[in-house]
């Protein structure tokens, strides 16, 4: 099978790939496993410097990783920049977990039962990781589980989306060029049937970014294999009546449209209060009506994804919502391009408001109390993130309770977590854990030792 990757902004195909087959990915994995028990028994201080090394590697190849990044996936330069800045940042942050996080953890026993006893919980690695990332966050994404994973002696698989394989291939060339062991990082290029053949060739672990749908196929198919999943998202704000409508309106405007709205935790519903709903849309209008394409607000990944997007506003408002602005397409206008938008809907059942709609448009319902946006806001299956408009940030706190999701941003639509770390989502977002990436990556060994010798009293006889 061959996959294409294609540059969004005009449609042109850059390069062709043939996908990973089975065999390529048994390959894959024995040479991972040969790796992996080399590199483990490497010392720490070891694996420190290569990661160093490849801060510095990053840093030489900005400009053509900045190239790559936005030419095949179609995100804007300077969040590209972003991700390649989160990951640079990342490095340091996860050496400084790993030199603090502690080898040993002395467990108490009963030492009238247990006599001259030890019991201790260490770190080991899992051994061989596979990733299954998407492409909206092409560097950023498969390097912050990468660079947990290899501090803690794991080998890595990649197989990185198939729109985004020229990103991984880069990748991999900034692992060879920071001196990271051969087989070390591998990166599989494909589509669904690579990555199913990845989950069955049995890793110890998998990581996995993306829908719900692939993300529930992949923890059936994986049997007793550990997996963590971060899949999609419905996030929504709640502007207040107490809002500062100038922050509620830009930041809502940007994290709902930026990168054409591709983004799990962009914002996806957005309930404001009666008493300023209509101040709140014009600013919103305001700021859309600015947006410049190919500087603030990029393409789709697919002419596919943006006709979904865009038979979801028609339906919207064939069911009764009224379109304010844009969700504007012109054909003539090579690649897969569309203006953002706003509506006003009053009915959460229709796609483009009940489902996760991976697109630059901006659904807005009036709410007559913060109650009601709480209710609103939680009638959805998904739970990654939500964002609280008001001036009172200590009454936004306790709404925050309310709301059933992993994670939620008071006066910001979300905020970028170091290193990565903590992102956490609840029901139909993935499974939601307190655990540093680097805890992930390890997993917990028990162990005894009986100093004295001595018989225990439940032995045989009884």
């Amino acid at each position: 099978m061959r996959i294409a990757s294609v540059n969004p902004s005009t449609g042109e195909t850059l390069q062709e790939f043939d996908a990973a087959s089975t065999a390529e990915v048994d390959v894959a994995m024995t040479t991972a496993r040969t790796a992996q028990r080399d590199w483990a028994a490497e010392s720490t201080e070891h694996r420190l410097d290569v990661l160093r090394r490849l801060t510095l590697v990053i840093q030489s190849e900005f400009e053509p990783l900045l190239d790559i990044i936005q030419t095949e996936t179609g995100r804007m330069r300077p969040d590209a920049e972003a991700e390649l800045l989160d990951v640079s940042d990342a490095i340091p942050y996860y050496i400084n977990q790993l030199e603090t996080l502690p080898r040993l953890i002395d467990v108490k026993i009963d030492e009238s039962a247990f006599p001259d006893t030890d019991l201790t919980l260490s770190y080991a690695p899992h051994g061989v990781i596979a990733l299954i990332m998407p492409w909206n966050f092409p560097f950023y994404l498969p390097m912050m589980t990468t660079i947990a994973a290899l501090l803690t002696g794991n080998a890595v698989i990649l197989k990185p989306s198939e729109f985004s394989t020229m990103v991984a291939l880069k990748i991999n060339e900034l692992f060879e060029a920071a001196g990271l062991p051969s087989g070390l990082f591998q990166v599989l290029p494909g589509a669904d049937d690579s990555g199913r053949a990845l989950v069955d060739g049995r890793p110890d672990k998998i990581f996995f970014v993306g829908s719900v749908v692939t993300g529930k196929e992949i923890i059936a198919r994986s049997g007793v294999t550990p997996v963590q999943v971060e899949l999609g998202g419905n996030s929504a704000a709640l502007v207040l009546a107490d809002a500062d409508l100038d922050l509620a309106a830009n930041g809502i405007a940007w994290a709902a449209t930026y990168h054409a709205g591709q983004d799990c935790a962009g914002i996806k519903r957005v309930f404001v209060h009666e008493s300023v709903a209509d101040e709140f849309v014009n600013k919103v209008k305001m700021v859309l009506d600015g947006l410049r394409p190919g500087i603030d607000y990029g393409p789709y990944i697919t002419g596919e994804a943006r006709a979904d997007v865009k038979s979801r506003i028609d339906d919207a408002v064939n069911a009764g919502a009224v379109l304010i602005t844009g969700g504007d397409v012109q054909p003539s206008t090579p690649g897969f391009w569309m203006t953002p938008s706003i509506l006003m809907v009053a009915d959460q059942r229709t796609d483009l408001v009940a489902k996760e709609t991976f697109g630059n448009v901006i659904p807005v319902q009036v709410v007559k109390s913060s109650q009601d946006a709480i209710n609103e806001a939680n009638n959805t299956e998904f739970g990654l993130s939500a964002a609280i408009f008001s001036r009172d940030v200590e009454a936004a706190r306790l709404i925050a309770n309310e709301i059933l999701s992993g994670m939620v941003f008071i006066n910001d639509p979300f905020i970028n977590l170091p290193g990565g770390d903590h992102w956490t989502g609840w029901r139909q977002s993935g499974f939601g854990t307190m655990e540093s990436k680097l805890e992930q990556c390890l997993r917990r060994k028990v162990i005894g030792a009986n100093r004295g010798g001595h018989t225990r009293p439940f032995w045989y006889p009884y």
